[in-house]
């Protein structure tokens, strides 16, 4: 591939919409010669300069770009600017005539007014107002009034706290941590199923007979619709929800193709037509199987942005990610219904595409390193958790943008926790859970980078322990599957993933790390992927590859649990 320089004959054409139309900047405006790379710093500072906004020091830009397959991508490092840049490039010619044209849009949007200091200071100085508070009544009441006053500040507390909520659930900046949260979530009185005469269908068990009772479903924020069958969850016992956390990137996510049905490599034309995958369908209705006890749940959000609720419903081949894609989770869903029965469980999937571990999914401690470029001998630091920007050459002053290491990780888990937290909106009338596992498809970013392929191992150990303290889970198994390019085949070309999965094989070996030793297993995706399928092409939306990864995924999970 063609590498950029400060002559590359380029520019982009940046749509600033109604604040201020397209603007042709030059690519020698946006080289830093002092770090030899494009800048993504000032690519954002001439679309702030040139937009019609009255008090642009006020706002931060978003930039996007539609990349070679056809998907939005969003543009958040210098790293990510040159991938959108290498990715049109082809060889010039030696005349440099040929001008490369990268074509983005941006929008913008208003910069937080306080950051995590202050927030932090806020709150203390809420605490401190408060204990004021309490000293004052007692003053005035004496030992007689103490339990009257802390009662009404504590519901004072939760009143005006359950408000803040409401009106929005994505800002806690304290999250920026690990930390435990609480297992125990308010009952809620909605969310009821009517009529008790029901007998379940349970995914899996196609053939079985379905309700004839006239049933309505009242799950709060539900997706889904069960299309004449069984309704889910009515006789589920009271028990822990077993919750098992799905992170990555956009194969996680998930793009495999829900249909038409008379379309090759689609999961209509697999169920109906090739008559595969035989627990998502029920012969009896001729319709999709509904389970009564796995619950589908998918959130996501670009860093620590509001949580976009992708699906929320009871598993069911056609309750995919916005309807017509799939990922993993049908797969894995099959193999935990076998093995748990009748025990509630839910998929809870909070992820989105295009994000590295090394970079931001990097779990919370995990420190900076020094790297040496092969190419030009020089030597470069990169970021450890909550620092910015991703790398800088070693000795000189960071200079930080408007994104951080690990921002995704704290985005991520902090939608989980939200889930977590409203329980009975995502699994009715559930009052409890455990976090009882965690499945992570990821690596193509990383597979793009030399350095974070190298540290590749190491951060994917901090992720393991990171999420295990996060959810008090010490012991909750962790699968990973790798990319279905990898090989270790070293005349493999091309993005080969080399890397990426002998980190992921080190990382389950137990002769290397004991304490994962009958917790920790890998799936390799290259036995699952069609010649040609790679990680960056999304396996050409193939459903039956995502189909068969997810139940390599759960079969594992499941004999971990066993263990």
């Amino acid at each position: 591939m063609t590498t950029l320089s400060a002559e590359t004959n380029a520019i982009v054409k940046l749509d600033l919409g109604d604040k201020g139309g397209t603007r042709r900047i030059p690519f020698s405006k946006l080289w830093d010669s002092e770090s030899s790379q494009v800048s993504y710093s000032c690519l954002c500072n001439l679309a702030l300069r040139h937009s019609t906004l009255a008090r642009p020091n006020l706002n931060r830009a978003i930039i996007t770009y539609t990349d070679v397959d056809g998907d939005t991508i969003t543009i958040s490092t210098q790293h990510e600017l040159q991938e959108a840049f290498e990715q049109f490039m082809t060889p010039l010619s030696t005349m440099d005539v040929t001008q490369l044209s990268l074509r983005a849009q941006v929008s913008f949007t208003r910069k937080q007014k306080f950051g995590p200091k202050r927030e932090m200071e806020k709150r203390m100085d809420d605490n401190l107002r408060a204990y004021s508070k309490v000293n004052t009544e007692l003053a005035k009441r004496g030992r007689k009034g103490t339990k009257s006053v802390q009662l009404q500040l504590a519901l004072d507390k939760h009143v005006k706290k359950t408000t803040e909520n409401l009106e929005n659930l994505s800002i806690d900046l304290e999250d920026v941590r690990p930390r435990k949260i609480t297992k125990m979530a308010a009952t809620k009185e909605t969310d009821k199923l009517e009529s008790p005469n029901v007998t379940n269908q349970r995914f899996g068990k196609g053939n079985e007979s379905v309700c004839t009772s006239n049933l309505v479903n009242l799950v709060s924020g539900s997706d889904a619709s069960v299309s004449g069958n069984a309704v889910p969850g009515l006789d589920a016992p009271k028990r822990k929800v077993q919750v098992f956390i799905m992170m990555g990137q956009s194969n996680m996510l998930g793009l495999g193709k829900f249909g038409p049905v008379d379309a090759e490599k689609t999961l209509k034309n697999s169920v109906i037509r090739q008559s595969k995958y035989p627990y998502l369908w029920n012969n009896s209705t001729k319709d999709w199987a509904v389970s009564n006890t796995v619950r589908n749940v998918f959130v996501m959000g670009s860093a620590d942005s509001n949580s976009k609720r992708q699906n929320n419903s009871w598993m069911a081949g056609n309750q995919g990610h916005q309807g017509n894609h799939l990922g993993p989770e049908l797969g894995i869903g099959h193999h935990l219904e076998t093995h748990y029965g009748s025990t509630p469980v839910m998929m809870l999937k909070s992820c989105i595409g295009n994000r590295a571990l090394g970079w931001d999914l990097l779990p919370p401690g995990t420190p900076s390193f020094d790297w040496t470029e092969p190419k030009t001998g020089k030597e470069y630091t990169y970021a450890g958790y909550g620092q910015s920007p991703e790398r800088w050459l070693k000795g000189t002053t960071p200079q930080p943008i408007n994104w951080k290491a690990g921002v995704q990780y704290d985005g991520d888990t902090r939608r989980a926790d939200e889930v977590l937290a409203d329980l009975g909106t995502f699994y009715p009338d559930a009052t409890e859970y455990e976090v009882a596992g965690f499945l992570w498809w990821q690596g193509d970013r990383d597979s793009r980078s030399p350095a974070h392929s190298e540290a590749y191992e190491s951060n994917l150990v901090a992720l393991i322990k990171a999420l295990r303290v996060r959810y008090d889970a010490p012991n909750a198994p962790f699968v990973t599957a790798s990319l279905g390019q990898s090989t270790l085949d070293p005349s493999c070309k091309g993005n080969c993933g080399g890397l990426i999965l002998q980190a992921m094989l080190n990382v389950a070996d137990a002769t290397k790390y004991p304490e994962f030793a009958g917790n920790v297993d890998i799936v390799d995706a290259h036995d699952y992927a069609l010649p040609g399928e790679s990680s960056g092409s999304h396996y050409s939306g193939n459903a039956d590859t995502y189909m068969q990864v997810g139940q390599a995924m759960g079969e594992k999970m499941v004999q971990l649990l066993k263990n």
